[in-house]
């Protein structure tokens, strides 16, 4: 009965395989290609904007804001819906593969993403409806050209005595030009399991993981809670790899994974992603495009749009407590502990012995992490000094009770993980990016701030408000300032130079 059981299953879930990927993959391809469209048109319409500011009277900026924002915000405008119905697609595939899959529990926490994503494009369509797009379109190219103006102004009271080095700064960044933004590198690694080197099948029967679940196959361990932030919704992927060390183009079938378990690991070889490369481009181009509002542009290490096509960088993790990572929230309640810093050196990423102003710091790393010791945490950033509710002095006119400093020891870097509802912590990355540049949790009085978490802040505050200009959570005018305070003061070496200095190393690719 055993081996039919399989083979119906094998059959049903390889259906549901299907069914999943072709929806991803048609709405991956659609939104990607209106995507890059829209946001050719945006950047030309910002562009325009941007020299009119540069170039222009006072008076020709503030009214160039008004309409070509606006434009620009219907262009955003188009981008959501976009996104929107290509999200409630993607549900729908999600929710046939479950059942199919008899992934029950996953099928409670996609019934949920549906209902989230059909509130979120409810939104977006009040928002259409009242002219949100436009408010927003105008309000967001307001708040560049003040943050380009404010850079200027910062970066002329920091080097005013160096005019050479003030002139490549200015011409790295772009001030004078019709876009500006400090160009920064970004690496995005996602974990993965071997089990050429690491004892999955051990793991398995002693609890740490469950297989089944990681792999989206009926499993009786899973406890089917909605939104269970323990992980068994993460969008993981489970691969079959023959003898030839090649890998399966489909998910594992429950038969093969069945005789890996039950001969312990004798049968087979399997590999465990901790995230599906789809969602790496999301959540990359997420932090891409939120980041441009604090004058920062990153340029990924992989392809934040069809994901169908691109390459992503994996590391191999061969023990239990990097499956179960290290992230903790401290003694006062606040504070989070790391192995972070200690896993980036030792895996080669960043330097042991870095040094003061090190140009390892201008290249922003970040890890797709399984789980943590913490499964009220969603992620961390290394190195970093991060003191809430303090005083700064370096520099002294931070607008937030908050201290941000560079840990010179080194191990820089940002972990996340996969949460449900993906909507609602698709922020995550963007959100552990912002402590990399300087900002902390104080002064973020609701969801609508990126750097908003509940432990520390309350639910409700006038910033909602900005969500509904903003499309969704956003970075603040007073974030854009502090941003460029940090980095002025913390980390200069990155302002007038596209560093890409790091110890060698081989990446690994999915």
């Amino acid at each position: 009965m055993g081996d039919i059981a399989d083979a119906v299953s094998d059959v049903a879930s390889g259906a549901g395989g299907l069914v999943e990927d072709a929806v991803d993959t048609a709405t991956d391809l659609v939104e990607g290609a209106v995507d890059e469209v829209l946001d050719t048109a945006g950047g030309w319409l910002g562009d325009a904007n941007g020299w009119l500011c540069a170039n222009g009277p006072s008076w020709l900026c503030h009214t160039s804001n008004v309409v070509l924002g606006g434009i620009r915000g219907l262009v955003n405008n188009a981008s959501d819906l976009v996104e929107d119905a290509a999200d409630l697609l993607r549900d729908g595939g999600a929710i046939v593969s479950d059942v199919l899959r008899g992934d029950f529990c996953k099928l409670v926490n996609d019934l949920g993403n549906l209902g989230v994503d059909a509130l979120d494009a409810g939104v977006d369509l009040t928002r259409t409806v009242t002219g949100g797009y436009i408010v927003g379109g105008w309000l967001d190219a307001r708040d560049r050209e003040h943050l380009r103006r404010f850079i200027d102004q910062r970066l002329e009271q920091k080097f005013s005595s160096d005019l050479p080095t003030l002139e490549k700064i200015r011409e790295h960044i772009g001030l004078d030009r019709a876009s500006y933004g400090l160009p920064l590198k970004a690496e995005h690694y996602v974990w993965r399991l071997d089990s050429i080197n690491a004892k999955l099948a051990e793991w398995h029967h002693e609890g740490t993981l469950d297989l089944y679940a990681l792999a989206h196959l009926f499993s009786d361990r899973d406890t089917c809670e909605l939104w269970n932030l323990t992980g068994p919704a993460a969008r993981t992927v489970v691969k079959f790899v023959d003898e030839n060390g090649v890998e399966g183009t489909g998910p594992i079938r429950r038969s093969q994974l069945r005789k890996y378990i039950d001969s312990n690991g004798a049968t087979g070889r399997i590999r465990v992603y901790a995230m599906k490369d789809r969602v790496v481009a999301h959540k990359t181009n997420i932090a891409t495009k939120k980041c441009k509002r604090i004058g920062v542009d990153l340029n990924w290490n992989s392809s934040e749009r069809f994901p169908q096509f691109g390459q992503y960088a994996v590391r191999d993790i061969t023990e239990r407590d990097e499956y179960l990572f290290r992230v903790e929230l401290a003694a006062d309640g606040v504070s989070v502990n790391t192995d972070l810093g200690d896993y980036l050196r030792n895996a080669g990423l960043r330097a042991t012995n870095p040094g003061p102003r090190s140009p390892e710091e201008c290249i922003i790393v970040a890890i797709g992490a399984f789980r943590y010791t913490s499964d009220k945490l969603l992620g961390a950033c290394s190195g970093r000094n991060i003191a809430e509710g303090a005083t700064c002095t370096t520099p002294p006119d931070r607008t937030d009770p908050c201290c941000v400093t560079v840990h010179r020891s080194g191990g820089s870097g940002v972990i996340h993980r996969d949460v449900s509802p993906y909507k609602v912590f698709e922020y995550v990355l963007v959100h552990e990016i912002g402590h990399y540049l300087g900002l902390c949790h104080s002064g973020h009085d609701s969801p609508a701030h990126i750097m908003w978490v509940p432990r520390t802040q309350g639910w409700v505050g006038w910033s909602l408000l900005g969500y509904y200009a903003n499309s969704g959570p956003y970075f603040t005018r007073a974030d854009g300032e502090n941003v460029w305070r940090f980095l002025i003061d913390q980390m200069p070496q990155c302002l007038a130079a596209d560093h890409s200095v790091r110890p060698p190393r081989t990446p690994q690719l999915m």
